[in-house]
């Protein structure tokens, strides 16, 4: 199964950098070639900018694109410590990395004790969530709220994006975002409510 699990990751990511990376970088060649042929014109300075704009904005979607690749690939150190510290550190990387704004909330008090699967796998599912939200959702916005009760905990994530009806719902992220939930015992679900955008909802036994 673990086996499986990273087969699948390997794919996703390699399909990803595909469609997206290596896709954007074949369409900014396209707009550097034509500026090229625009630069040897005369009043053609208007076009010439337009089209340095576009290639400016396209890398920058690329840079963010690489630093989300380049982080979600470092190794998960979260055996010792809070898991809210860790939620913490990756969220700092997130509004440093993109314009996404994130308020995190937390109710109640985190047990002493996690087990290390519980928030390895937590966090992995924020982390989708987030991202996400940002390489697809086209969000500006996100809430997250993490709620300690006596049985377990309950995670709520909702941004402003434009909704799960309008994404690939069988897309391996949100798969495996479902497939870790279960394997630690948790339930979770995801929707487009009427106020529009994508809710991620869960809850996962201590």
């Amino acid at each position: 199964m673990v086996q499986q699990t990273l087969s699948a990751e390997r794919e996703r990511i390699s399909q990803n950098l595909h469609d997206g990376v290596i896709q954007n970088l074949y369409g900014i060649g396209l707009e550097l070639e034509n500026t090229r042929f625009l630069v040897k014109e005369k009043n053609k300075e208007t076009e010439v900018q337009e089209n340095l704009d576009r290639v400016m904005t396209h890398l920058n979607s690329i840079i963010l694109e690489i630093r989300l690749y380049v982080h979600d690939l470092r190794p998960l150190r979260i055996e010792k410590g809070l898991l809210s510290d860790v939620i913490q550190e990756r969220l700092h990387f997130l509004r440093r990395a993109s314009s996404l704004l994130i308020d995190f909330s937390i109710q109640g008090e985190e047990p002493e004790e996690l087990a290390t699967q519980l928030k390895e796998d937590l966090l992995l599912i924020i982390n989708e969530s987030l991202t996400n939200a940002i390489r697809h959702a086209r969000s500006t916005k996100v809430q997250i709220m993490l709620i300690y009760k006596a049985q377990g905990m309950h995670l709520s994530i909702h941004d402003n994006g434009i909704g799960i009806s309008t994404l690939n719902k069988g897309g391996f992220g949100i798969a495996s975002m479902i497939e870790r939930a279960s394997r630690i015992g948790g339930t979770l679900t995801i929707a487009s409510p009427p106020e529009g955008g994508t809710k991620v909802e869960g809850f996962f036994p201590y």
